[in-house]
């Protein structure tokens, strides 16, 4: 990598690392691209030599917000000793990431950010590895008899369903529920799809 492409791959870090830090801490209602120049030493006007509008920067924040995701799912992930398991307590992890950060939930979940940058999306369809990696778990129920190969898709859209919208319900709290007993009713319910 060039001397220049390096200084624009580290500038573009500070953008996305200020617009993390005020997601993070005031949500994406409150992001502005002033605000976002400002935090990383700018003038606003230099955070569009970088990306074309705020929803690019937010593209490049979620693939941060997978990233970090990914890392808390990782650590149950290899804690579990049977594929059945690997789905809970994944499923969990990430559970317990969104509703712990509820801003975070808003940006990769229920902002309308448009079509991804071509950098992100390979030019292609989309897909984080977090749900490369619940597929595997998947693909390895399979392996071990507890499901079916022909039910391997179904029960991904399921369980992500599931999952999705009690994170969703406890964060606009329509359940009245801590977030101990939200991930207990998650729990619950992947075990009751995969048997």
């Amino acid at each position: 990598m060039s001397k220049k492409s390096l200084q624009i791959q580290r500038k573009k870090k500070y953008f996305i690392d200020s617009a993390i830090h005020i997601i993070k801490h005031e949500g994406v209602s409150n992001l502005t691209a002033k605000k976002v120049a400002e935090l990383a030493g700018y003038a606003s006007g230099t955070l569009y030599n970088y990306f074309k509008n705020l929803n690019e920067l937010l593209f490049y924040c979620v693939e941060e917000f997978f990233s970090e995701c990914m890392e808390y799912v990782l650590t149950e992930h290899e804690k579990c000793k049977t594929a059945e398991e690997k789905v809970v307590r994944t499923s969990i992890a990430y559970s317990h990431y969104f509703t712990s950060n509820p801003h975070i939930f808003q940006v990769v979940f229920l902002e309308d950010m448009g079509d991804p940058p071509a950098e992100i999306s390979g030019g292609g369809h989309y897909l984080p590895e977090i749900v490369k990696l619940s597929i595997n778990n998947l693909h390895e129920c399979v392996k071990e008899g507890v499901i079916r190969e022909v039910d391997v898709e179904m029960k991904q859209r399921i369980i992500s369903n599931t999952v999705h919208a009690n994170i969703l319900f406890y964060i606009k709290q329509r359940q009245v529920m801590s977030q101990v007993e939200v991930l207990e009713k998650i729990k619950s319910e992947i075990t009751y799809i995969l048997n």
